[in-house]
């Protein structure tokens, strides 16, 4: 009845405002406060960076890849599952076509010993394949990653024509985020001038040893 009551003066009183339950408004409080935090958390959870362990600082001398001397070789560590490591590719490839000087490398990606190549084989795949002077390769349980110290796809190593570590980090401002950052644009100082501002940055990206998306 007292429904039916409200309806009626609604219709006899058009400016009279429909009364909210005091249950539904918390409710709905509580709705855009849930929007509100998961908004805060997927932008912080896109800033968190991957964990940091040291990382070599000289070629490791036990890695099956090749380091010709006198020629730098960039190497970028990567989870072919995951969706962040596009940007990565994206950024390396713009670093190649504005460098002034030839960069050769490799992109690594993770292969469990217990799965098929295919499992590696993906879309990031083809697309690091199309970097000039980049071979992906099939890095079997992350063994080549762990030599260099590299726990999170997307993290890139540049070794000078010595061996030696010149610089370590990602290459994107966020996880899957384009454009320019202070990696990207540090590694294409040390390209340029021989010297960079920052030599570690941080890397955004999945972990290596998460097999989850098999």
């Amino acid at each position: 009845m007292t429904c039916w009551v409200g309806l009626s003066e609604a219709k006899s009183n058009p400016s009279a405002s429909p009364r909210v339950s005091p249950v539904v408004l918390v409710l709905g409080l509580l709705w855009l406060g849930g929007i509100g935090l998961g908004i805060a958390w997927f932008m912080g959870y896109d800033r968190q960076a991957g964990k940091e362990i040291s990382v070599a600082t000289e070629w490791p001398r036990t890695s099956a890849l090749v380091h010709l001397p006198g020629q730098p070789t960039v190497i970028l560590a990567a989870h072919p599952k995951c969706p962040c490591t596009e940007a990565s590719l994206l950024a390396l490839a713009d670093l190649v076509a504005r460098s002034p000087v030839p960069i050769r490398g490799y992109v690594l990606f993770l292969r469990p010993t217990d799965l098929a190549s295919s499992w590696a084989h993906t879309e990031l795949w083809d697309q690091a394949s199309k970097i000039p002077g980049f071979l992906p390769l099939e890095d079997v349980d992350g063994r080549e990653a762990r030599l260099l110290g590299a726990t999170t796809s997307g993290h890139v190593l540049y070794f000078d024509g010595q061996g030696s570590l010149r610089y370590s980090g990602g290459i994107t401002s966020a996880r899957g985020s384009r454009g320019e950052s202070a990696g990207k644009n540090s590694l294409l100082a040390l390209l340029t001038y021989g010297k960079t501002p920052l030599d570690r940055t941080p890397v955004f990206g999945c972990p290596l040893e998460d097999h989850e998306s098999r």
